[in-house]
């Protein structure tokens, strides 16, 4: 790799034998200097350094001759050039040449060290990856991602925001989170139409926007969530660092996966005909198969290494290819050193790549050791690189000028002349121990491009803080080093790495002067790669947004599970943060406004997107866009901020269709959204009443809304149509399906609505009971007209059974709503389920259960049915106190009477949309009073009552019948007012306690 020199024109002494008997210990026996006097031939002659003629006698390394000629000709499997297609060379790539005397100087005084000249540099500044992310940024983002990918991705989210919040507290939410980031990584590499290993710096441009931000995506949260430490096999307490996967092995396993520039190396090398050896890129290969962590390939490269036909042979100055005799023996012997070595490193023995820790530690000091060894074994106790040392730490130390160039020049020549081991493959397994301890310049100039010199560097660091990583072999080596008590890698790895990582992209891009190691500022993807590495996260996600809103979002929300969203505030921030607005005011500071990433704002633009999807289908659902958002503003951070945008998005919505109001308010109440939930049942139920006679999910809806109110209003209106119709209203083949539920199965309609709504079940079960017992009434006593008529199931009784049972429910009404009217005096206080208004029509119900002494029992109920004394008793208090009322109270009740009396006579009710209209515009008035008989239409065509027939069938408008059993209406004319149906009930309530009295007497 490292070609001499251009000899001088004047004469060099002769190389004199060195090694001593320290290097003979070191690898066994002595080696006499197979190097000629002289100086060595210019590098373009090509010339052999080695004499003519056979070489020392050697019971170490025996004796060889260099074969003559080309030795590889047809079996290469690399064409006439002989070079890989694929991969350059690493001296092409980074400007070393064989004649250049400089790149030799300054390599001499790299061994040589450079003391305290090479002072500590100062850190350098951030670059501004944020500007030219945000010039990335000005495409406002859209969604068009499949599907599929935004149903699962969220399915994912979402469920990782319920475990974390079932179990917040109980448990190390680092499981969750590192699970969630392992299926969504799986789920995006399967929606990337390309392969996720480019040559290049991660996808082109062109390529698709989701292949981007999933192959960028993959190693955000691998960095930050690496899983468990495979080699404890737990998933026991990743609080803890050191069981979790180490950082240099995420690096390394999202190296290999997803950035491979030239996959083929390893096999074209492999299989390299002759041997791998002959191959004149056989060193770049191997070198970086080491950087990217490879090294059990590396290992067998080096097992199948036969160096006599060795392609640097020629860069020695060797005639033809390969090593023989003595310098193949000592390069074999080299060789073997450095191939324990790689299998003594504790990546290769047991899979630990926690690089900073203590077997690494007693590793480097192995290689250290190794080092050493081959300097000593190659050189000896040369003088000139001793001198060489000398004069370089000493011209260093004290800030005094180097010795002239041609001075180091002449020495690095000598010692390339009299070293035991050739040149080439002494500085090449000098950079590969540089390489296992960690050295910048060996691992950047092995690296392809500045992705891969970024997590080299950062990958072989050894921890220890400061100015990062050694800059060459002789610093790793520099004595004095001051010993640290308690690094960041050992407690905060991943800050560390992080800060690591950031050093290293600013010192490459720094150092690089030819321009092949930066970042290309007109790549988004190389741009965002690097806000990746500058923990630049508001940079990554603004670039991010314009590929996938959906993708973006997701990692800003594992970011805030995670913990290192608020990390992205830079040291100025936190100092700002530490003063109050007044102490700034006093300072005369303006405090920035904080335009920092937050989360809730990432997630409520992209709900507001996914909200303009009209639907979304997937193998096994299908969802409205509006459904998904909701979810997605259910878990913001802010539940303010997201009550608000849930209120609007639902505002915006049109809810027509039950199946769609109940998704959405299942939606809100399972992300505790009482609120939203309430109002979207009222604005569902008033949309029924406006568009349909749906009076059960009504009910059920205004209940859900908590809204007493309306639900009392609408329970009000169901009773009145039944007390003005004297029948079970709406009839039974009208009621919707929830009506029907609630009348036929109370119980269980209650039980299944009390599970997620206990007041709803409360309110519910209370003002429907007066409805649902006057209603009940009517179907006992209509059971026999109208058989099929009950929307309850009926017991089947007889004919006095039956009357004596809707006896029962009719009287139970009546005190229901004489409660709040005790004695005369209206008490508010009192909460009935039937309203006061209604009290003269349920006591002209009872009137038929009265027998007077002319009637027949085709005109009553009094057939086979007998009062019992409390049942008589309670209607004589009914009627006194509905008697001595105020006036107020007694007219709302003779409006309800009027209604009943007018309906009888030929008049038809308003519709019920009518009177809620009427009752939401006059709140002052009485419910009942809303059909009353100025509201009534007259059902004949001449405006005179109709007649109503003994049987109890009225005719009504459109020519449908309503059968009753009995009508105590008929018997009233349209005029009648409360005081004459009072009157009535008083004098048959005296006439049947009168006939209990003489009864008792006649008993006794």
């Amino acid at each position: 790799m490292f070609r001499a020199p251009s000899g001088s024109s004047s004469p060099l002494p002769s190389t004199p034998p060195k090694g001593g008997q320290l290097a003979d210990s070191l690898f066994g026996g002595t080696n006499p200097s197979t190097t000629p006097a002289g100086p060595p031939p210019a590098s373009f002659t090509h010339l052999s350094t080695t004499p003519a003629g056979q070489p020392p006698p050697s019971s170490n390394f025996g004796s060889a001759t260099f074969g003559s000629g080309n030795i590889f000709q047809a079996n290469s499997s690399f064409g006439q050039n002989n070079v890989f297609n694929h991969s350059p060379s690493r001296h092409q790539d980074h400007g070393f040449r064989g004649g250049d005397f400089d790149d030799l100087m300054q390599d001499d005084e790299d061994i040589m060290g450079d003391g305290l000249a090479m002072q500590r540099k100062p850190p350098l500044e951030k670059p501004d990856y944020l500007a030219a992310a945000r010039s990335f940024a000005n495409v406002p983002p859209q969604l068009q991602e499949p599907d599929d990918l935004v149903l699962n991705t969220e399915d994912i989210l979402e469920n990782l925001f319920t475990v974390i919040k079932e179990d917040m507290g109980h448990r190390d939410i680092e499981h969750y989170v590192v699970a969630a980031v392992n299926s969504l990584s799986s789920l995006w590499d399967s929606k990337s139409p390309a392969s996720p290993v480019y040559s290049g710096i991660g996808p082109g441009d062109k390529a698709d926007p989701i292949t981007k931000i999933s192959w960028l995506g993959s190693l955000l949260m691998k960095l930050h969530h690496p899983g468990p430490n495979e080699s404890r096999n737990t998933f026991a307490s990743l609080r803890v660092s050191g069981h979790r996967k180490p950082i240099p092995e995420v690096l390394l396993q999202w190296l290999d996966t997803h950035h491979n520039p030239f996959p083929g190396d390893f096999e074209d090398l492999i299989n390299y005909a002759p041997n791998p050896t002959a191959h004149e890129r056989f060193w770049d290969v191997l070198f970086s198969l080491v950087v990217r962590g490879q090294l059990s390939k590396a290992r067998q490269i080096l097992a199948q290494a036969d160096f006599s036909y060795a392609y640097t042979a020629i860069d020695d100055g060797a005639e033809d290819v390969g090593y023989h005799g003595a310098q193949l023996g000592n390069v074999d012997r080299v060789i073997k050193r450095a191939a324990e070595m790689l299998d003594k490193c504790p990546a290769s023995e047991s899979g630990d790549w926690n690089v900073t820790g203590a077997p690494w530690s007693a590793f480097r000091n192995r290689v250290h050791h190794a080092v050493s060894d081959l300097e000593q074994f190659a050189e000896g106790n040369s003088a000139d690189r001793d001198a060489g040392a000398s004069q370089s730490m000493s011209a260093n130390n004290f800030n005094m000028p180097s010795v002239r160039s041609d001075d180091f020049s002449l020495s690095t020549m000598s010692r390339r002349a009299e070293s035991k081991v050739p040149w080439t493959i002494y500085q090449n397994l000098q950079a590969l121990y540089g390489q296992l301890l960690g050295t910048r310049q060996e691992i950047v100039n092995s690296s392809q491009d500045w992705l891969e010199a970024v997590i080299g560097t950062a990958v072989w660091w050894d921890g220890d803080e400061g100015d990062g990583m050694h800059e060459n072999l002789a610093a790793s080596r520099r004595p004095g080093r001051r010993p640290q008590i308690a690094r960041m890698v050992d407690s905060q790895p991943l800050k560390a790495y992080q800060q690591q990582l950031a050093s290293s992209l600013r010192q490459i891009t720094a150092d690089d002067e030819e321009g092949d190691l930066q970042v290309n500022p007109t790549s988004a993807v190389e741009v965002a790669l690097a806000c990746i590495f500058e923990e630049d996260l508001e940079g990554f996600i603004g670039i991010a947004r314009g590929w996938s809103p959906t993708i973006a979002s997701a990692i800003v929300e594992v970011a805030g599970y995670g913990g290192w969203l608020g990390l992205m505030q830079t040291a100025s921030d936190n100092i700002v943060d530490m003063f109050t607005d007044s102490d700034l005011h006093v300072l005369q500071y303006a405090k920035q406004s904080d335009k920092r990433l937050q989360k809730d704002d990432v997630l409520s633009h992209y709900a507001g997107l996914v909200s303009r999807r009209q639907e979304l289908r997937a193998a096994d659902q299908v969802r409205e866009g509006w459904q998904l958002a909701i979810q997605i503003l259910g878990r913001l951070d802010n539940r303010q901020l997201s009550n608000e945008h849930i209120g609007k998005l639902l505002d915006k919505l049109e809810f027509s269709e039950g199946p769609r109001v109940e998704q959405a308010i299942s939606l809100c109440s399972k992300l505790g959204l009482g609120k939203e939930s309430r109002k979207l049942s009222e604005r569902y139920a008033d949309h029924l009443l406006q568009e349909s006679r749906n009076f059960g999910d009504a009910v059920l809806h205004y209940a859900r809304a908590h809204n007493q109110r309306r639900l009392k209003e609408l329970v009000n209106m169901l009773v009145s149509y039944c007390l003005v119709t004297s029948s079970a209203w709406p009839p039974t083949s009208s009621l919707d399906p929830t009506m029907s539920t609630l009348l036929s199965s109370p119980q269980a309609a209650l039980s299944q609505l009390r599970r997620h709504d206990t007041e709803a079940s409360h309110l519910l079960s209370f003002h429907f009971a007066g409805y649902a017992t006057v209603r009940r009434f009517y179907d006992l006593r209509d059971q026999d007209v109208i058989p099929l008529a009950s929307a309850a199931p009926l017991p089947r009784l007889s004919s006095s059974a039956r009357k004596a049972a809707a006896a029962r429910t009719l009287i139970a009404s009546i005190s229901s709503a004489a409660d709040s009217i005790n004695g005369g005096l209206v008490d508010d206080s009192v909460s009935s389920v039937l309203e006061v208004d209604g009290l003269l029509v349920l006591l002209g119900e009872a009137l038929p259960f009265l027998t007077p002494d002319n009637s027949s029992p085709e005109h009553n109920a009094s057939s086979n049915v007998t009062l019992s004394q409390p049942q008589i008793l309670a209607l004589l208090r009914a009627a006194e106190d509905i008697s001595t009322v105020p006036s107020g109270v007694f007219a709302q009740c003779e409006a309800c009477l009027s209604s009943t009396l007018a309906h009888a006579h030929g008049t038809e009710v308003p519709s019920p949309r009518a009177a809620l209209k009427k009752s939401t515009s006059n709140l002052s008035g009485s419910t009942f009073s809303l059909i009353n008989s100025g509201d009534l239409e007259s059902k004949t065509s001449n405006g005179h009552a109709s007649s109503v027939g003994s049987s109890g069938v009225l005719v009504s408008k459109g020519g449908a019948e309503v059968k009753r059993a009995w009508d105590w209406r008929k018997g009233f004319a349209k005029s009648a007012r409360g005081e004459d149906v009072v009157r009535v009930l008083r004098l048959g309530l005296a006439r049947e306690l009168s006939r209990c009295w003489m009864g008792a007497e006649g008993g006794a």
